[in-house]
């Protein structure tokens, strides 16, 4: 038998499921970060200003090869999608709401959609390294 054959046939294997991991990683990370978000605006109604739901846009799968060797995968939360007013900056907005729970400025929500999020993804990881 030809082991370095073997070798490279291991080892492209593996680039494969690396590479379908951590594609799959990134959609589960932002399909459940888009799942948090509704439950976030799900939880109030506005009643002294006008919800925009900027938020439903901020969250973008995240995948990246580094060195042909390493993936990575996730979501991408990032005010870059976000419009500048008068009356919020975008990166306030991302920090207040979509990490730690404000609806508005002062009332603050039951859903915390980064911490959430973090859990969600450390018991993702918990479960891969289980599976055999």
């Amino acid at each position: 038998m030809d082991f370095r054959n073997l070798k490279k046939i291991l080892e492209k294997s593996g680039h494969e499921q690396a590479k379908k991991l951590a594609k799959n990683t990134a959609k589960s990370l932002t399909d459940r970060y888009n799942y948090l978000i509704q439950r976030f605006y799900n939880e109030y109604t506005p009643k002294f200003y006008k919800r925009i739901w900027e938020l439903n846009d901020i969250g973008v799968p995240f995948y990246k090869n580094a060195h042909g060797r390493i993936y990575y995968g996730g979501v991408k939360i990032s005010s870059d999608n976000m419009w500048d007013s008068y009356y919020h900056d975008p990166v306030e907005t991302v920090l207040q709401s979509a990490l730690n729970g404000y609806h508005g400025r002062y009332i603050k929500g039951s859903v915390m959609p980064y911490d959430s999020l973090i859990k969600y993804r450390d018991d993702f990881v918990n479960k891969l390294k289980n599976t055999k």
